[in-house]
């Protein structure tokens, strides 16, 4: 911005939100009034100049409009849009019959078909809601339900005995500036016994 003498800035996000009057000194003096009390700052000094806003919140976003009128010369309007993202609030996994599960799950029998649904509320932008295990995508199709909430459905066909104990995590994220919220269950399974084998009973 511009260090004339006579100049008189505003900054408002659709309202008045920020003034600063320098028409009786030099910028770095100059009186400054804001409409969001001490989280609002506009710094005069270089290299960083620019309006600086402390403790983001959810009604910070939209448009911001910078007016700079000046004693001798045409008014100046610089315009900015500010997209405040908000974490996903909670991460849920729930069963095939519609309720939360969590820990140790199961035990499901040796050849059934598993469906768990990932759950996200919350998050702007909307979250990407993603299946892992031991660190490996293994499913990441969200399927919008509402504006609040994400789901991604997993289905584990014809389970076997390497499912016991397998770690299945999900995750919820909406920007690379916050960690994802991750939840996890532990599938076990059910003994196969089989007549006449090892641990079964003899015929």
């Amino acid at each position: 911005m511009p260090h004339n003498h006579g100049s008189s800035l505003t900054c408002w996000l659709p309202v008045h939100l920020h003034r600063i009057d320098s028409r009786n000194g030099p910028l770095t003096k100059s009186k400054h009034w804001s409409g969001l009390g001490d989280r609002a700052e506009f710094q005069v000094s270089p290299p960083q100049q620019g309006l600086a806003v402390k403790r983001i919140r959810d009604e910070d976003e939209g448009e911001y409009r910078c007016r700079v009128d000046f004693g001798s010369s045409p008014t100046r309007n610089l315009r900015m849009k500010l997209q405040v993202v908000v974490p996903p609030q909670r991460v849920a996994i729930l069963s095939e019959a519609g309720l939360e599960v969590s820990g140790v799950i199961g035990p499901y029998p040796v050849k059934e078909n598993l469906k768990l649904t990932c759950q996200a509320s919350g998050g702007r932008p909307p979250p990407e809601v993603t299946w892992w295990h031991e660190g490996s995508l293994i499913d990441d199709l969200s399927e919008n339900t509402t504006t609040q909430v994400i789901r991604n459905t997993l289905t584990l066909p014809n389970l076997s005995r390497q499912h016991l104990y397998r770690v299945i995590t999900c995750s919820a994220a909406n920007s690379n500036m916050t960690r994802p919220l991750n939840t996890s269950v532990t599938l076990d399974m059910s003994c196969e016994w089989r007549q006449g084998g090892v641990g079964g009973v003899g015929g």
